[in-house]
């Protein structure tokens, strides 16, 4: 059996890794965000200019 400081030791262990795996999962979703957002002003622009192109 592991002694108290093993258990520690081992669940920080775990908790570690799961923080880096939320960290990349975020830093992902992140990403992706800003990629929609980034079309999203692209978009808009492309239609102000298409508008004062027709007036």
């Amino acid at each position: 059996m592991d002694n108290p400081l093993d258990e520690i030791i081992n669940k920080n262990k775990l908790l570690e890794d799961k923080i880096l795996i939320l960290e990349k999962e975020f830093n992902k979703t992140k990403e992706h965000l800003k990629n929609i957002l980034l079309k999203k002003i692209e978009t808009f622009f492309i239609k102000q200019q298409t508008s004062k192109m027709v007036s």
